[in-house]
C-alpha cells in the first residue's frame, strides 16, 4: 500500500522499470515506506508483541473481536464468516498519504488472467472456452466462488457486504494499484520479509535494509 501510492504517481510504468533495474530498492519512496512502517511499528499500532504471533491466530484474534483490524485480503472472508458469522467488519485501504497529498488508492490482485501459446494447436478450442468462461453468468459464479474482484467492466459484483466500501469507492472508480512484487525473482518476497523484520526490531537501519534487497534483487534477476 505505501511504495505503490508513492512510486505510481510520478512513474506509471513504475513495475516495467523496476523490472528493468532503472529503479532501486534503496531510494526515496522506499525509504518513505520503510520509515512511516516502522513509525506504526514503534507507535503501537501493531499491538503488544507483534513479533510473536501466527498467522491463524491473528485470523482467529480478529474474528472474535480480540483485534480491532488486520492487514489482510478478501480471501479470508470465509474464514471470518466460519470464525464469527455474525462478525460485523468492512475493509479500506490504509491511509498512507499525508496530508495535501492526493488521496490513496487501493492495492487489488487482479482475479484471473488467460493467455494462448502463439505455437499451440488448439487455439480455436481455447478461445471457445475464454468466449465461455468470461460470459457473465459463468465468470460471476468464479468470483462469487474465489471471494474476488471482477475484472470485467460489465459485471458488477458484491461477493459479501463487507467489500461494500471497497466495491463502489475504488473497483468501480478505477482507483487500483497493482502489486510491484509481480516482477520480483524467485525467493524476493522472503528475501523482504526477513529485512523488514529486521529493520522493524532496529536490527538493521530502513537504507541497510533496502541495500540487502537491492543485492538481493541483482543476484537473483
Amino acid at each position: 500500500m505505501f511504495i505503490a501510492n508513492y512510486v505510481f504517481p510520478s512513474d506509471p510504468n513504475y513495475i516495467e522499470n523496476f523490472a528493468a533495474g532503472t529503479h532501486k530498492f534503496n531510494s526515496e519512496p522506499w525509504l518513505r515506506t520503510f520509515n512511516n512502517f516502522k513509525l506504526l511499528f514503534d507507535d503501537g499500532y501493531f499491538g503488544e508483541h507483534p513479533m510473536g504471533g501466527l498467522y491463524d491466530q491473528s485470523l482467529g484474534d480478529f474474528a472474535n473481536g480480540l483485534a480491532a483490524m488486520q492487514i489482510i485480503g478478501s480471501w479470508v472472508i470465509p474464514v471470518y464468516r466460519e470464525m464469527n458469522p455474525n462478525l460485523n467488519f468492512s475493509f479500506f485501504p490504509l491511509p498512507v498519504n499525508d496530508s495535501g497529498e492526493p488521496a490513496h488508492d487501493a492495492i487489488f490482485e487482479s482475479e484471473l488472467g488467460m493467455g494462448i501459446s502463439a505455437n499451440s494447436d488448439y487455439q480455436e478450442q481455447a478461445l471457445m472456452f475464454f468466449d465461455y468462461f468470461y460470459t457473465p453468468d459463468v465468470y460471476e459464479q468464479f468470483v462469487m466462488g474465489k471471494k474476488g474482484f471482477s475484472t470485467l467492466t460489465d459485471v458488477d459484483i458484491i461477493f459479501d457486504d463487507s467489500v461494500i466500501y471497497m466495491t463502489e469507492n475504488y473497483v468501480n472508480t478505477g482507483r487500483m494499484l497493482p502489486y510491484v512484487s509481480r516482477v520480483w525473482p524467485a525467493g524476493m518476497d522472503l528475501a523482504l520479509y526477513k529485512e523488514t523484520q529486521e529493520m522493524l526490531m532496529g536490527v538493521k537501519t530502513p537504507a541497510e535494509a533496502l541495500d540487502a534487497l537491492d543485492k538481493h534483487h541483482a543476484d537473483n534477476s
